[in-house]
Parts: structure tokens; C-alpha cells; sequence
């Protein structure tokens, strides 16, 4: 098994940094699309589909409808799990941490193959660029996923060894202060 395991967060910020940033971002697009889902949800003519001759195409407003409520519940879980995520790190919980991980991992899977789903119909019309585009947005989705799973994982394997404690009596972030020297 290939041991995935970073020191520090690309843009050159510790791993508890990081986690925390994923952690906020996460939670804010979760409220973003619950609100997103609620607009449309009151406003039922947004999900309405039509045919090139301007017929309404009933299965397809039912299919919306669907889309909808699982986004719906899946930005719940985010919230949920996001929320999970920076609780486990002000806490130093790993177990928190691994809430979130092992949603990423499931979403991450999630989403890879509902965007995929959609790219062989696309690849073989007339626009072959939807099909290309669908391929790269998944392609960057993957990546952000899978890089944003190791950031909280690397994290959280610090605190399983005291690491994180270490690292910042070092940057001089977090000082403590013994009984002695009360």
C-alpha cells in the first residue's frame, strides 16, 4: 500500500492550517448549495425541462427533482461532516478527523462517477468539447479531493504521534505554560 504522507500544506502552511482551510471551505459550499437547493426547490419553474419544440419533458423535471433532493442530502452530510472535521482539530480528536475522511473518500467516488456518467453522451455528439470539459472538470475535481484526503490525514496521523504539539512550540505558535512556572 502506497504511503501518501505530506509535512506541510502546498501553499507552505502547517498540515493544521490546512485541515482547518479545507475544513471552512467544506463548510461554506455546503451552505451554498443547501440555500442554492432550497432557491430552486421554491421556485419549481427552474426545474422544468423542455424539447427543441418548446414541449415541457415531464421525466426529465422528475429526474431534476431527484438530482435536487439528493443534493440536498448530500449537502447536508457535508455540513455535518465539516463540522466534524474542525471540531477534530480544535479538539486533536483523530476520530473527528476521520469522519470527514471517510466521507471525502466515499464523495470523492461519488462524484468521479456521476461526472463520468454524463461523459460518453457527450463525447460522441456534435460538441465534442462538453465531453473534454466534463473529462477535465473531473480530472480536477479528483485531484482536489484526493489532495485535500491527504492534507487531514497527514494531520491526522501528527496528532497521533504528538507531532502537531512539536511543530508549533517550534514556530513559536503555541507556547505553554507549566504549573512551576505560575
Amino acid at each position: 500500500m502506497v504511503n501518501c504522507q505530506v509535512d506541510k500544506c502546498g501553499c507552505g502552511c502547517t498540515l493544521r492550517t490546512g485541515t482547518i482551510i479545507i475544513g471552512v471551505y467544506n463548510l461554506m459550499g455546503s451552505i451554498i448549495l443547501f440555500i442554492t437547493c432550497v432557491w430552486i426547490q421554491n421556485n419549481p419553474h427552474l426545474l422544468e425541462e423542455f424539447d427543441e419544440n418548446g414541449n415541457n419533458i415531464p421525466e426529465e423535471e422528475e429526474s431534476n427533482r431527484t438530482t435536487l433532493t439528493t443534493s440536498m442530502i448530500i449537502s447536508f452530510i457535508h455540513f455535518w461532516t465539516s463540522v466534524s472535521l474542525l471540531l477534530g482539530v480544535d479538539k486533536r480528536k483523530r476520530s473527528l478527523l476521520q469522519v470527514w475522511v471517510v466521507y471525502a473518500v466515499l464523495f470523492a467516488i461519488y462524484a468521479i462517477i456521476d461526472n463520468l456518467s454524463d461523459t460518453p453522451a457527450k463525447m460522441f455528439t456534435d460538441d465534442i468539447s462538453g465531453g473534454v470539459g466534463i473529462l477535465f472538470q473531473t480530472a480536477i475535481i479528483g485531484a482536489l479531493w484526493i489532495y485535500s484526503i491527504i492534507i487531514v490525514t497527514s494531520y491526522s496521523k501528527q496528532i497521533k504521534f504528538g507531532q502537531d504539539i512539536e511543530q508549533q512550540d517550534i514556530a513559536g505558535q503555541r507556547s505553554y505554560v507549566s504549573a512551576d512556572n505560575l
